[in-house]
């Protein structure tokens, strides 16, 4: 039989747990990757100069806010960071738990940068990811959260000579106009 004062204690004991539960916060970007160009995405200006490609991310950090929040760019194939930009989001920031922010990263596109795939035709390719990393607020914990980047832009790849070298170490050129028998041995 139940005594009022154990059904009290176990009362007791059920809220003690649940408060003691911790507030599981997270630093989180909301979309799975920025896609940058297209296979008809011009690297370049028609006046020569550089074009910059611009996408928006959200960011949010629920429920509990962070402090000294920092972004850092690992870069892939070859990308620069110092063809990133973040608007909307500096180094050092806090970032609130109620109201998610919208971050621009600019991209902007080199002019010697080509991308094919084996066949040499026209690929998209992984160009980095952005990482933003923070302290929550109250606590000791970390939290961070990550987006990769890819980029796709017309290829300006052109084959400019083939040569062969023959098996006595000569070497000849193919052109448009010439061609040459190869066996496969």
């Amino acid at each position: 039989m139940k005594t009022p004062r154990c059904s009290n204690l176990l009362w007791i004991s059920i809220w003690m747990i649940i408060i003691a539960i911790p507030v599981w916060a997270a630093l989180s970007i909301t979309e799975s990757e920025l896609s940058f160009g297209s296979s008809s995405q011009q690297k370049v200006a028609a006046d020569g100069s550089s074009l910059t490609l611009s996408k928006t991310f959200t960011l949010g950090a629920s429920p509990i806010g962070y402090d000294n929040a920092q972004w850092s760019f690992a870069s892939q194939n070859g990308f620069s960071q110092s063809n990133i930009a973040l608007i909307g989001f500096s180094n050092g920031q806090t970032i609130n738990g109620s109201q998610p922010i919208q971050v621009t990263v600019n991209l902007t596109l080199p002019g010697d940068f080509d991308a094919v795939n084996s066949d040499l035709e026209e690929a998209g390719f992984d160009i980095g990811t952005i990482t933003i990393t923070g302290a929550e607020q109250n606590t000791t914990a970390a939290g961070q959260d990550t987006i990769p980047l890819k980029l796709q832009v017309e290829n300006e790849v052109s084959i400019s000579k083939i040569e062969l070298k023959k098996e006595d170490g000569s070497v000849s050129d193919v052109t448009s106009t010439s061609t040459v028998e190869v066996n496969a041995d």
